[in-house]
């Protein structure tokens, strides 16, 4: 991705595999959907996502278990390769919209 393009949406994240966890932030620019981590040294990212390689986007809302008034948004990037990422995210519905397969350009 070109540093000097501006982000069409970009939010602070969480991407999650399994257990492990990292804070960064996604970000949408054209055709490419990215994750930069805040600690690059933990091992989670920096990924780099083709929008035209997206499959299936799905959002699920849950109750923190510690904390009982908290919403915990996921938005789960299913890949036509199999590859799953999942990103807890603010505002998820909007970028559950902006995700959908149908709104990435085809090359």
């Amino acid at each position: 991705m070109d540093s000097s393009s501006s982000y069409f949406c970009r939010s602070l994240a969480t991407i999650q595999f399994g257990i492990a966890r990292s804070d960064g932030h996604l970000s949408v620019n054209g055709d490419d959907l990215t994750f930069e981590p805040l600690n690059k040294q933990v091992g989670l990212g920096p990924y780099h996502l083709r929008r035209q390689d997206i499959s299936h986007v799905r959002r699920d809302i849950s109750r923190a278990e510690q904390l009982r008034d908290i919403d915990i948004e996921r938005l789960e990037v299913e890949l036509r390769n199999g590859e799953i990422y999942r990103f807890i995210i603010n505002d998820s519905a909007k970028w559950l919209e902006l995700l959908q397969p149908q709104t990435a350009s085809v090359d």
